[in-house]
């Protein structure tokens, strides 16, 4: 699909010719802090240059901490609720200049 948005945007031949978006729940499977998913890389690109290009992400886990943090601190928009563990807390807090935990 990033692909495909890319030749879009760039005038080449492409089946998708909107901006898309996508949205991947239990995103610590597709970009884990561990860094042994397959998808690892295309998450880190998407995060990254994604945006410029018409495709908007939407990472979903309720495990933060376990979010590759290349991928977590692209993230422009975090929505975090009743974050208990100290662990996940940290990993927002570091994710983004302006973030932080109440």
């Amino acid at each position: 699909m990033y692909r495909e948005r890319l030749n879009a945007v760039q005038d080449r031949e492409s089946e998708i010719e909107h901006p898309i978006f996508a949205l991947f729940g239990e995103g610590h499977r597709f970009a884990p802090a561990s860094g042994d998913a397959p998808s690892l890389g295309i998450m880190r690109t998407i995060t990254s240059e994604g945006r410029k290009f018409g495709f908007g992400l939407w990472i979903i886990s309720q495990w933060p901490s376990k979010i590759d943090q290349d991928v977590l601190s692209q993230c422009g928009t975090q929505i975090s609720m009743q974050i208990q563990n100290p662990n996940d807390q940290d990993a927002i807090k570091n994710s983004g200049e302006a973030a932080g935990v109440n």
